[in-house]
């Protein structure tokens, strides 16, 4: 089996309770002779991971992208009558 190094990362989550963090720094992951990067936010399958157990990014992103469909939308549609419009939406 192969691994793709330039897409495989790892993520750290830690504790919801500061008082238990025992260390901040950890060893590289290693496979063969390459590291695998550490990483904070990861996009995996069209949605934003972060480590610090939140979904805003991921959010803010799907709201963006709303608003660009409703644009395009929009621009297409724009010499419609109304009722059409309504229709399509």
């Amino acid at each position: 089996m192969q691994c793709n190094i330039d897409k495989t990362v790892c993520m750290m989550f830690p504790p919801v309770r500061r008082r238990c963090v025992i260390t901040n720094d950890f060893q590289l992951f290693k496979i063969g002779d390459q590291s695998i990067r550490y990483v904070n936010i990861f996009k995996y399958l069209d949605h934003m991971i972060v480590n610090y157990y939140s979904d805003d990014q991921d959010i803010e992103r799907e709201i963006h992208n709303i608003f660009v469909r409703c644009n395009i939308l929009y621009r297409k549609f724009c010499k419609c009558s109304l009722p059409v419009k309504v229709q399509l939406l």
